[in-house]
């Protein structure tokens, strides 16, 4: 019982009261002495005693179940630890009652109830460490009851103190103030009051700001990290249809293929498909359960329940044994057809059985291949001989409904055979049988169609019309009348016969045949369709009448004291109760037609609905209790009855599920209906807070004192119910800014507080779900652009890591842009997301529509027919090339046939003649065909897109058209026999050719990469093009044009940008100002807009052949018809004929407004083109948009509400006014002051930072600034959440790699490893990290391109291995064909990369570094040195090893499998004959002889101590070189904290202040001293080289510093002694002030700790939310400084006289407290301080900033978050679509649970990890340790295996793996062949016997170190003896017959010792 979450609430509610009761007595003790008691009071306080008798009962209950043993429930509910239990019973014993409830002791002891709060958090941290999927609804209560424990936490520590110190008496009134005014900072939502009264407080609410920003960020990032898994979904599936169908317009505009019916009749198709497919499967489907996360032998019940109908409905599996279906079942699939889809046609080969699991499958006429003449639904089952006999099918099946299916292929089933041959064999014995049988009765049926045709005279089928006959009898209920149709009915009784095994004869359970669009039943009770329009128009109809309710609702609350309205709300309630219960009536009137289900009845119906939660809303939402109420108490108020009312409101969710269904295709859409519900929610919130607010003060009649004030400021009546309310509605509008903008507070009560301390947690709630929800749909929406540029990012580390060359990199740089520029990389990275996006037929229906005309096109496969293109077709791939990129090379063994789709290349061939290819053009289809070398060398010139089909592909077309490889083998001999092909015969490979074009063209601006670009002007000669006005042209314009891709337009792009922006500024300032300098500053802009308008004339463009125009006659063009009128317009000098100081001159200046087109889209465009993942991009193009946006808006609020001219009159009134009047230093309201208010204003408001107190003085103001607020809001939310999807998958590499090293090492932790073992493996991965960042060279370099990827493999080793002189005379194409075979590893000094005796197949070619040789006996043979090979030299599928390989030095090898170097090298005669001259006389290694150069390289030791002096050896002893170890380590990072952290803030504080002490000074240049130091051991310290040798030369160590240029000039720089030449200053107040600037110096230092923090958070072995908090806390603390400073200068400025020491102090303190508010998000309530227009540009400055920062904050916190619960998140989502897919296909209800229960604890006990994938991934020697160490003793110890060979004993326990059981998990059941072994590691397990619902036989009982399953794990078809059970925890170890039985034939030993064990165990035993 005390599991029931029914239990579990009532204990947690009643810790939660008894926490906050207890300590609220004490703080009223605390700070009165005493607490009155009143009646509720009293009453309240022994209620508690009540919790007392539940908290008794679940303590005992805990106690019995802790002490039992069912180990299956504990792991489930885990008992609570003793000491817990132990601290629970003494805060059950009523220590209070010994005390007077007047005495303090008696409240200090019952704070025995606060004590329980541990209970609640234990239970929370229990809670975070399951992987439980919570609701959104859990969440935001989770975070409400958070927020509510803090607030009050806080107050009850804050408010106590506060009394002792000033000794004041707290009222409730004050204590709920205090309440309130805490809670303000926590939550930055209020009023807006102000609550200085003294230093503590207010240092009280500064640290609970920096608390409550930390706390609002970490839920923001953990709702957003929670969320974005399931929107990913959604987002992914309107994301392939928008690709999909944006690729089909592209490939039409681009191949110009026709829009014929075929291609328009795809495109109805194919939306179709998604439209179905969404209403189906929910925009995801799991389709079968991850092996990875379950054990096998979960997976093998769950998929034999899943598939037991199809077993149980076929003739052929029906009766066999359980092992051969539980292994069967792991062979089939699920698979999902829709509406017309086919399952099979005619005349194809059948391979697959199929059962229909749903839906409706019909066998289509073979006469018109359209009437459908017989259905099948679910149950029925054919194709089954299919699975051994290939044929024809006779008929079509195509899908009339969705349906699901359950398949087994053939090439599966084939698999059996290996396991089950006896099996397999009776079953095709069977299948002969009905062979024979079927041609029994086919003569049969031949007879009897002959007999029938002589009596009834037709040739119809008599089956198929007996057939039609019986359904139309069973469907209609009709007798056959006529005597005619009954002579026909008994002929066809005679003649008819039912077959034995006729599978296709099912008769349907669903017949679908109503033809009636509303009703399914016409009499009553009527039942209508659940699709027809009526019930739709009827949804929106509720939908909308719901949302006028709701919007409706809060005004007649505040409306209900009108008397004369009384009777017209009564009704409008009766209205909607109407309307609401016809709805009622409709619900369970409409029939249910689910995937499953179709209710037709209403009892059925009704008892479907009240399963559902909107139907229980619905009846909730129908139920009248403020009318029953009122009927009941006659004299009950009218608003209480409507107040009773509010939950009709719920029914709005009807209109949220109607909005819900639309744009579910179109991601743009759903980001826009996002955004609407952000808007909406923030209204409503607002709108509801003024209506709880106008209850507050005006419930009955508003408040005196409340009209008072009300009446001084506005003109309003009393009874003006809508102005009063239109004014609340603007102070609650600024409730979510906390910024004062009416005096509200003050009016309140003591429950009027309390509502309002309820409202404050509210909003910050919901304002961070709505901010948590867009992140998330912002990052989804992003995520496939983020992944291209994190891929973009990781090669562009791996071009510098392997030193690209700069024309290769820019080559690199273009292709991805230009990929970028296409889809955003999402066919380049995913080329094969078509095929797995849509269905198998839509597929090839797909590649038919874009490729058949281009395949057909070529003249190989022109006569083919459509079956044979479409199967051509489905094997292409689309390649898209950029301009100038090779696609093949002359001489190279020609792997892919290539046909251009659109675009143009050209073709060189050996002469250097060039050929122009187009489209329809192809190449190397001959060469691949006949199998030989490439002739040509062919490069793109335009962007274009090529079909390729590779060799394995054509091969496989070949062997499944015979009669296609005969004619292409006539065609090649004709061809190699005619004598122009000459060259084909030629056994010499073709020279190869390195064709560098000439003339480069590209197709787009590339800004990202000017530094490799070169500008580009063409001279041209302008000629007649156009007629006449063309000879106008040539005196107009220049003889050259500007490349759109040259640096000259970026950087006059970017100026422009500028100008406009400033221009923008400056025209909006002009309005307001009256200097005539801003005049002519804004005459020159318009002269350089001029000057641009003629330019923007000569820019090249790009036409659609892609194409660069650069003729100044069609740029002209070009521009005219696209951008000239705007730029014309926005540049126009309309306002020079009017005065400057005139309103009219002003406003006609404001059309250069429109320039801001020109920032938009060089921003669009900056945007487009970046594929970087730098932040300042962000900012760059963020933070001008905000400014533009405060401009705009401020001068818009001004000119609509200030009615600003340029002489303002001292009589207007707005709140700029207010603001100048009260704050600002000079009150004049000329214009610039009136605009630094506006802008101050509008700054705070849209960055939700209140810097001030605000009056709203006209009502045009509020309902201005409510919208404003509510822009506000959207805004932010945006912004915010634009910038945190731009950074969320930053460095996600990085952390996916430091959460597997903790996975790592939790695996460790199963048993003890050596501590080297463990550091080693880490010292691995982070020396890869950092020479590669873990990535594989190959497997980056794969999505290129074949020829693309060879020339960067040959860039970066070619030069190495041509060198190594193994393989003289071998041109490029060999080389590139082997690098693309080889892997690129990287080793540590000390590695192991074989030992003696080690079974592989690998070859190893040393690149850099050293290794030594090693015989058995251990003695050092030789050294090999870079350009060796060594390994598997013999071409044999596997060697043991005789010598040992260790590494020397720091290694980099390419290593390639023995087979794949042999393919290759076989295909280059002469150099396979010198490799075989090589390895003729040992096979072990080839030696590359050491150079000079080489020596000088790996000696470990670079001084040189012979030939040094004796003076510089007395100096070498004087000044030793160090040793890089642990103690220099702690003293650089000590004097880098002090002199770099610490010293900046030092500085900056002594700058600020001028503080002149003596103490500071010491302080200041001690810490110089300690730098000095630094830069001193930094000469005098060793280091260790690339390759792992440690360096002790001083003139290498000091290069080597000095290589480090950021630290080296740092350091230099951070040193000059500037202040000393202020010693001689003689003036004290100059001295102190030039020594303060000459040390500004120093402060760069702090960039060196940045650096170092930065280079920490690369680690992977680090504490990561440690370091990236430490890191973002330096970087705000700077901020935070840094800014401080600045505004106490301005500050500085504004006095009159220089103040001390101490007054600079309290400056220094109240900026810094200003800063950091802002910095945090909250608002300034007492910020005192005289505004001037440098402090209000400041501020504004300051307002944005924190805005920026908080978001960035935020983007860093997500980043954390999303790094931390990463792999938490992916395995909740898992386990839910696991647990989903299981449920919706009906297993049985124990599986279900089992699965459930197993995933819930592999999370809680081992992280979701049965074997981590770094130890998988890591060196062999490393896992071969790692594994041995750990798992070894097992294999030692056993009494057969344990007399193998010790290095086969080895490398076996180097294959184990783990399988992690819990109790009542089945590791293996009796009789199933799984070819493993298995040892017990950890746990028990039991041996049944037999193992049914009945009985369990407990054979014996293994325990830890015992093993089981030898015999199965060696013999390939011997099932297992027993069924083993888990019956405690148990860790198994898995070893699997294929990883290690091909290494016993290497050992004759051991394989006798196993001939014999086995020999003894079976009688019959053959090895394979």
């Amino acid at each position: 019982m005390q599991f029931q979450p029914q239990f579990q609430v009532t204990i947690n509610f009643g810790i939660l009261v008894g926490f906050i009761s207890s300590l609220v007595d004490m703080v009223y003790v605390l700070a009165n002495g005493r607490v009155d008691y009143g009646s509720t009071r009293s009453y309240f306080s022994q209620g508690l005693y009540i919790f007392d008798a539940f908290y008794l009962i679940e303590l005992v209950l805990m106690v019995i179940y802790k002490n039992i043993t069912c180990p299956e429930i504990k792991y489930i509910y885990p008992p609570r630890n003793g000491f817990i239990l132990i601290m629970e019973a003494a805060t059950l014993l009523p220590t209070e009652l010994s005390f007077s409830d007047v005495h303090r002791s008696y409240f200090i002891t019952r704070l025995r109830y606060a004590v329980r709060i541990i209970r609640m958090l234990l239970y929370i941290r229990a809670k975070s460490k399951r992987c439980d999927i919570v609701g959104i609804v859990m969440l935001m209560f989770n975070l409400l009851i958070v927020y509510f424990l803090v607030s009050m936490t806080a107050s009850f520590i804050i408010i106590p103190v506060l009394s002792l110190n000033y000794r004041k008496y707290v009222t409730d009134q004050g204590f709920l103030t205090f309440i309130y005014a805490i809670t303000s900072k926590i939550t930055a939502k209020g009023y807006g009051m102000a609550f200085g009264e003294n230093k503590i407080f207010d240092y009280s609410l500064c640290i609970l700001t920096v608390i409550a920003f930390l706390m609002s960020s970490y839920f923001t990032s953990k709702i957003a990290c929670s969320l974005i898994p399931w929107i990913k979904q959604r987002f992914s599936f309107a994301h392939n249809y928008m690709r999909i169908d944006e690729y089909l317009h592209y490939w039409c505009t681009n191949a110009v293929i026709r829009r014929s019916n075929l291609f328009r009749c795809y495109e109805r198709t194919f939306l179709r498909y998604f439209q179905i497919s969404l209403n189906y499967t929910k925009s995801y489907i799991h389709k079968e359960i991850p092996k990875g996360k379950i054990p096998h032998s979960i997976i093998k019940e769950v998929s034999l329940d899943l598939f037991w109908p199809a077993f149980k409905h076929s003739h052929l599996f029906r009766n066999q044994e359980v092992p051969f279906l539980r292994s069967l079942s792991q062979k089939m699939d699920y698979r999902f057809f829709l509406p017309g889809e086919p399952l099979c046609r005619k005349d194809i080969p059948k391979s697959r059985m199929m059962y229909v699991v749903s839906g409706i499958i019909q066998i289509i006429s073979e006469e018109n291949s359209e009437t459908p003449i017989l259905s099948l639904s679910g149950g029925t089952c054919f194709g089954e001989t299919t699975i051994f006999v290939d044929y024809p099918s006779t008929y079509t099946l195509i899908s009339k409904t969705y349906s699901e299916t359950i398949v087994l292929e053939r090439k599966q089933f084939i698999k059996m055979y290996k396991i089950y041959p006896r099996v397999c064999r009776n079953l095709a014995k069977k299948v002969a049988q009905r062979y024979r049988k079927a041609r029994e009765y086919r003569a049969i049926r031949e007879y009897q169609q002959h007999q029938y045709k002589k009596i009834v005279g037709t040739i119809e089928d008599p089956s198929i019309i007996y057939i039609q006959t019986t359904l139309k009898r069973m469907l209609y209920d009709e007798t056959c009348s006529g005597k005619h149709s009954q002579k026909t009915t008994g002929i066809l009784r005679n003649f008819c016969f039912c077959a034995d095994y006729l599978d296709l004869l099912c008769i349907t359970e669903k017949l679908e045949l109503i033809t009636d669009s509303f009703f399914i039943k016409r009499d009553f009770p009527f039942i209508f369709q659940p699709d027809s329009i009526v019930i739709k128009t009827w949804d929106l109809f509720i939908g909308i009448v719901a949302t006028c309710l709701v919007v409706v609702y809060p005004m007649i609350v505040c409306a209900t004291s009108i008397e004369e309205k009384e009777v017209a709300f009564k009704y409008f309630m009766c209205v909607i109760t109407l309307l609401w219960s016809v709805d009622i009536y409709l619900k369970i009137s409409t029939a249910v037609k689910e995937q499953d289900l179709f209710l037709t009845k209403i009892s059925k119906i009704v008892y479907y609905r009240l399963s559902t939660v909107n139907f229980i809303v619905d009846l909730v939402c129908v139920f009248p209790i403020g009318l029953v109420m009122s009927v009941i108490y006659l004299g009950l108020d009218l608003r209480i009855m409507v107040l009773l009312e509010c939950h009709k409101l719920l029914k709005v969710y009807r209109m949220h599920n109607f909005i819900g269904k639309f744009g579910h295709l179109n991601s743009t859409t759903l980001i826009v209906m996002k955004y609407l519900k952000v808007t909406v929610y923030s209204f409503l919130l607002m709108y509801y807070s003024a209506c709880t607010l106008y209850l507050m003060l005006c419930s009955g009649r508003c408040h005196a004192l409340y009209l008072s004030k009300l009446k001084l400021y506005y003109e309003i009546k009393e009874d003006d119910t809508l102005l009063i309310f239109l004014q609340l509605y603007a102070v609650s509008s600024y409730f979510i800014n906390d910024v004062e903008v009416f005096e509200v507070f003050p009016l309140l009560g003591s429950r009027q507080v309390i509502i309002t301390i309820f409202l404050q947690i509210i909003y910050a709630c919901v304002y961070i779900y709505l901010l948590a929800d867009t992140i998330a749909t912002d990052t989804v929406n992003q995520q496939e652009k983020h992944e291209f540029k994190e891929f973009a990012s990781d090669m562009d580390i791996i071009m510098k890591k392997f030193r690209f060359q700069s024309n290769r990199q820019k080559s690199v740089w273009n292709f991805l842009m230009h990929h970028y520029s296409l889809d955003m990389g999402i066919t380049f990275l995913n080329p094969e997301i078509n095929q797995s996006v849509l269905s198998s037929n839509l597929f090839d229906l797909h590649q038919f529509v874009l490729y058949g005309r281009q395949v057909t096109s070529i003249p190989l496969f022109t006569s083919l027919d459509d079956k044979i293109i479409s199967d051509i077709c489905e094997m292409v791939n689309a390649v898209v090339y950029s301009p100038n990129q090779v696609i093949t090379y002359a001489g190279e063994i020609c792997k892919e046939m290539h046909f251009i789709a659109y675009g143009q290349c050209k073709r060189i061939d050996k002469q250097g003649h060039v050929t122009i290819l187009k489209a329809n053009d192809h190449f190397s289809v001959f060469e691949m065909s006949a199998g030989i070398l490439t002739v040509h060398t062919v490069i793109s010139i335009t962007d274009c897109s090529v079909l390729s089909i590779s060799t394995g592909n054509y091969n496989r077309l070949v062997d499944k058209y015979r009669c296609l490889k005969r004619d292409i083998d006539m065609t090649v001999n004709y061809m190699k026999t005619n004598r122009n092909f000459y060259l084909y015969a030629n056994d010499d490979p073709i020279i190869y050719m390195e064709i560098i074009p000439t003339d480069v063209v590209e197709k787009q601006k590339n800004y990202y990469f000017l530094n490799a670009q070169k500008k580009k002007s063409n001279k041209l000669t302008l000629r007649l093009v156009h007629g006449w006005w063309s000879c106008f042209l040539q005196c107009f314009l220049m003889r050259i044009t500007f490349t759109s891709y040259g640096k000259f337009l970026f950087k006059y792009e970017a100026f422009r940008s500028v100008l406009a922006l400033a221009t923008n500024f400056l025209c909006s300032s002009v309005v307001i100002v009256d200097e005539t300098s801003f005049f002519y500053t804004l005459l020159t802009f318009d002269i350089l807009s001029w000057i641009d308008l003629y330019m923007m004339h000569h820019v090249c463009y790009f036409n659609r052949a892609g194409l660069e125009v650069s003729h100044p006659v069609f740029t002209a063009k070009h521009y005219w018809t696209h951008s000239f009128l705007i730029d014309l317009i926005a540049c126009v000098p309309i306002d020079y004929p009017f005065p400057v100081k005139s309103r009219v001159g002003y406003r006609l200046r404001l059309n250069r407004c429109l320039q801001i087109r020109r920032i938009l889209a060089f921003f669009n465009f900056l945007n487009a083109n970046n594929i970087s993942r730098t932040g300042a991009h962000d900012i760059l193009k963020y933070f001008p948009l905000c400014a533009l946006i405060i401009n705009y808006v401020a001068l818009f609020f001004l000119e609509s509400n200030c009615y600003i001219d340029i002489l303002t009159r001292d009589d207007d009134e707005c709140a700029c006014r207010y603001l100048v009047k009260r704050k600002m230093s000079n009150i004049t309201f000329t214009p610039m002051n009136m605009q630094a208010a506006s802008l101050l204003f509008i700054s705070s408001t849209l960055a939700m930072i209140g810097m001030t107190r605000f009056y709203l003085k006209t009502f045009t103001e509020m309902i201005f600034l409510t919208v404003l607020v509510l822009f506000a809001v959207v805004f932010s939310i945006w912004l915010t959440a634009k910038m945190v999807a731009n950074n969320f998958y930053r460095n996600s590499d990085l952390t996916t790699y430091q959460q597997a090293v903790k996975e790592l090492l939790l695996f460790f932790s199963y048993r003890k490893v050596d501590k080297n073992i463990k550091k080693e493996i880490i010292n691995h991965y982070e020396h890869v990290w950092q020479m590669k960042r873990c990535k594989d060279l190959h497997h980056m370099t794969s999505y290129f391109n074949t020829c693309f990827k060879e020339d960067l493999l040959y860039d970066i080793f070619g030069e190495a291995i041509r060198t190594s002189e193994l393989f003289p005379g071998a041109d490029k194409s060999f080389y590139k064909s082997l690098l693309l075979e080889m892997e690129h590893i990287v080793l540590l000094k000390r590695a192991i990369i074989y030992r003696v005796n080690d079974i592989h197949n690998r070859i190893y070619f040393l690149l850099q570094g050293q290794v030594e040789v090693l015989g058995a006996d251990f003695k050092k043979l030789l050294v090999l040195n870079s350009g060796s090979l060594f390994g598997s030299l013999d071409n044999c599928p596997f060697m043991r090893q005789t010598l040992m390989m260790i590494a020397k030095t720091n290694l980099e090898l390419l290593c390639v499998a023995n087979d794949r170097f042999h393919a290759v090298l076989s295909q280059y005669h002469r150099l396979h004959l010198h490799y075989l001259h090589l390895t003729a006389m040992h096979n072990d290694y080839i030696v590359r002889q050491r150079c000079t150069s080489d020596h000088k390289r790996y000696s470990h030791s670079q001084t040189q101590m012979g030939y040094e002096s004796a003076f510089m050896r007395l100096y070498a002893r004087l000044n030793p070189i160090y040793k890089r170890n642990s103690m220099l380590r702690i003293w650089e990072f000590f004097v880098l904290f002090t002199t770099g952290f610490v010293g900046f803030h030092i500085e900056l504080f002594q700058k600020i202040t001028w503080d002149k002490s003596m103490w500071i000074i010491i302080v200041l240049y001690g810490l110089d001293f300690l730098h000095l130091m630094k830069i001193y051991l930094k000469f005098h310290t060793a280091y260790t080289n690339r390759i792992g040798v440690t360096v002790t030369s001083r003139k290498k160590i000091a290069e080597h510093y000095i290589k480090s240029k950021l630290e080296f000039y740092t350091d230099v720089l951070s040193t000059i002694p500037l202040d000393a030449l202020t010693w001689s200053v003689t003036n004290p107040t100059i001295k102190l002030v030039a020594f303060s600037c000459c040390r500004l110096n120093r402060t760069i230092r702090i960039i060196l700790v940045c650096n170092v923090l930065k280079s920490a958070l690369e680690k992977l072995y680090i504490n990561v939310v440690a370091m990236r908090m430490l890191f973002i806390g330096v970087l705000l603390s700077m901020y935070i400084h840094i800014l401080s400073g600045f505004l106490v200068f301005i500050r500085f400025l504004l006095r009159v006289y220089t103040p001390n020491y101490y007054d600079r102090l309290d400056i220094y303190e109240s900026t810094v407290l200003v800063v950091l508010y802002t910095a945090m998000g909250n608002s300034i309530n007492n910020f005192t301080i005289t505004f001037t227009l440098m402090i209000v540009a400041y501020c504004v400055l300051l307002t944005i900033m924190g805005r920026f920062i908080i978001t960035l904050f935020i983007a860093e916190t997500c980043a954390i978050m999303e790094s931390v619960n990463k792999n938490k998140n992916t395995y909740k989502v898992l386990s839910s679509r696991v647990l989903t897919f299981i449920k919706a296909k009906f297993v049985s209800e124990p599986l279900q649970k089992e699965v459930k229960n197993y995933m819930r604890l592999m999370w809680v006990f081992h992280q979701g990890v049965h074997f981590p994938q770094l130890l998988e991934n890591a060196p062999y020697y490393l896992r071969e340790a790692a594994l041995n160490a750990m798992f070894g003793c097992h294999i030692r110890k056993h009494p057969v295996l344990g007399n193998l060979h010790i290095d086969l004993i080895r490398q076996m326990a180097a294959e184990m793996r783990l399988v992690i059981l819990f109790p009542g998990n089945t590791v293996v059941n009796k009789g199933d062949i799984d070819h493993c072994m298995y040892f017990i590691h950890q746990g028990t397990v039991d041996a049944l016997s037999e193992d049914s619902l009945d009985s369990e036989v407990i054979e014996h009982t293994l325990e830890a170190g015992d093993s089981f399953g030898l015999v199965q794990g060696v013999h390939p078809r011997y099932g297992h003896d027993y069924t083993y059970k888990v019956r405690k925890h148990a860790i198994l170890i898995r070893l699997k017959r294929k990883k290690w039985f091909f290494m016993l034939s290497l050992f004759p030993a051991s394989e006798e010792i196993m001939s014999d064990y086995l020999s003894s165990q079976i009688t019959e035993f053959e090895y394979e």
